[in-house]
């Protein structure tokens, strides 16, 4: 209500804001009226919107946060990578340069622990974030315990410390129900230079898969489906679909199927989700 009186005058559309955001929820499972007057209303029409203008303010926090905690044009260059790129200039035989080649493509060009070369990226959708650094641990540290007080001093948030992880991008993380994570090889390919000589090329991209453990195990609570006595995920009736025509029991499947594969249709792993259907 602080935020939207800084910018709304109107005392009447606060007012109905207000009576909103105290009105409590009716709760199906216990058939009463539950109030409350702490947050938004958990499936609220108007908590998206809400969620973004208090939020706005960990927004601008964190653009200036990166501000100050970037720095470096580029990596500095990795004395192993220049070595071996020596080695394979003096090679004498073919092998030898074929050798130092593949050697080449398991080394980065730049040294990955250069102090003076930082890099933070921030995404937000509703209530879920992750930030992204390049830098050390002690970083990502003081990353978590900024953010865990910049929330809580400007937005009256919680950081959740149980979802709130450090990890590294080799051991990936699940954001937004996709599991992203770095590939263990980068995609690379040769190309031109510009100046008439061509280079290697490498392509870095995030993994981002669709969560088939998770979507098998909620297909269990669903009752859709079972692990036999060889741990195999096998089909099994849904009993309570008997009665219906064909077309109801063919749509209600059909409406499962279309939910899965059009949320997962930018997954890596999309062919996997056929083993589901």
């Amino acid at each position: 209500m602080k935020y939207l009186e800084e910018l709304i005058a109107d005392k009447g559309f606060l007012a109905l804001i207000k009576k909103f955001l105290s009105a409590g929820h009716y709760d199906p499972k216990t058939g009463k009226l539950v109030n409350s007057d702490v947050g938004i209303p958990q499936g609220g029409v108007l908590s998206p919107i809400l969620c973004n203008i208090v939020l706005h303010k960990f927004d601008e926090f964190m653009a200036n946060y990166i501000a100050g905690f970037e720095k470096g044009k580029k990596r500095r260059h990795n004395p192993e990578y220049q070595r071996v790129q020596h080695l394979r200039k003096i090679a004498k035989t073919r092998e030898e340069r074929l050798k130092y080649l593949r050697l080449l493509r398991s080394i980065p060009t730049g040294e990955l622990l250069d102090p003076n070369f930082k890099r933070m990226m921030y995404v937000r959708y509703a209530d879920d974030f992750v930030i992204l650094i390049i830098g050390s641990k002690d970083d990502a540290a003081l990353v978590k315990i900024r953010a865990k007080d910049a929330l809580m001093r400007l937005c009256a948030a919680e950081l959740s410390t149980e979802k709130t992880l450090i990890t590294h991008m080799s051991e990936g993380f699940i954001f937004l129900g996709a599991e992203i994570r770095k590939l263990k090889k980068n995609t690379e390919f040769i190309g031109s230079t510009g100046i008439g000589d061509t280079s290697r090329v490498v392509t870095r991209r995030l993994l981002m898969n669709a969560p088939m453990v998770k979507i098998l195990g909620n297909l269990v609570k669903a009752k859709m489906i079972r692990r036999n006595a060889t741990k195999q995920y096998v089909p099994i009736s849904c009993t309570n679909l008997t009665n219906l025509s064909h077309y109801d029991i063919l749509r209600y499947y059909n409406s499962k199927i279309n939910g899965i594969i059009n949320f997962y249709s930018f997954a890596s792993n999309y062919s996997s989700l056929a083993t589901i259907i």
